[in-house]
């Protein structure tokens, strides 16, 4: 029941997962392109 509550702290395979999420909230443009989004919105 402890561990039900807590799934990103059961799966730490996971944890790369959060990671990006978190990134993703600072990096809307493009998350998941990375340097690539970081780059273009020089560009832009």
């Amino acid at each position: 029941s402890s561990a039900r509550p807590s799934p990103r702290v059961l799966s730490p395979t996971e944890n790369h997962e959060p990671a990006q999420d978190f990134q993703r909230d600072s990096s809307s443009p493009a998350p998941y392109m990375g340097a690539d989004g970081l780059e273009s919105n020089d560009s832009w």
